[in-house]
């Protein structure tokens, strides 16, 4: 059986060690940075899982980390550790899609139950809308042409059409779209557009489908 991933993110290496001693016995396989790069360069949020994120980097902040996984949100849940939070960053972290919020210095029990609590809300949140979860995990992979290819196709518009806008070969149009269907698990164009409609009125920013950090 597959073990959900822990990522940790925190510049400070004694931190990510601490949090990796805190939760070495719960089950999961954990992924140590202390880059933000390193980090973005090897997330991929499509297995069941969170982020432990500090607030207070160097180079990218975790809301700027944040806010380069969003669309991830609320599929894969954050929750942040910080060492001076207060009332109104806690609400601006909750409104930008935070699941939630340790504070600094933080003891085992409680970083184990708010992390134990995201991985449920990840692995609940897939249960529920298991196509849906797995449309739009699939759509965050998707690179910057192959989005501009989908939303072509999703307006109606043919291989030919569609080279034509973008000025390349209709060979490209159909490799782009052999891969928008592979990674969105769809058999065919046709049943494209209800998926991806589904997907995005569920996990869309704004949506009232689904909360974070409630029990969907």
């Amino acid at each position: 059986m597959t073990r959900p991933i822990v990522y940790v993110l925190d510049d400070e290496v004694d931190m990510v060690d601490l949090v990796e001693f805190f939760l070495k016995d719960q089950n999961v396989e954990l992924r140590k940075f202390t880059r933000p790069d390193d980090f973005l360069a090897d997330f991929d949020g499509t297995p069941e899982g969170c982020l432990v994120l500090d607030i207070q980097m160097p180079g990218l902040n975790g809301v700027q980390v944040l806010e380069r996984i969003s669309g991830w949100l609320p599929v894969f849940p954050v929750v942040f550790i910080s060492g001076h939070a207060n009332v109104p960053i806690a609400v601006t972290l909750m409104q930008q899609g935070a699941f939630d919020l340790i504070q600094k210095p933080f003891d085992r029990e409680e970083l184990i139950t708010k992390t134990r609590r995201a991985l449920d809300w990840s692995k609940d949140i897939r249960v529920k809308y298991k196509e849906s979860a797995e449309v739009w995990s699939g759509m965050q992979t998707l690179t910057q042409r192959e989005c501009e290819v989908m939303d072509l196709l999703l307006a109606g518009m043919s291989s030919r059409e569609i080279a034509g806008k973008l000025d390349i070969s209709r060979f490209t149009v159909d490799h782009h779209r052999a891969h928008i269907l592979d990674k969105l698990k769809s058999p065919s164009l046709s049943g494209l557009t209800s998926v991806v409609s589904r997907a995005k009125s569920i996990f869309e920013s704004g949506s009232n489908l689904v909360r974070l950090g409630k029990t969907p």
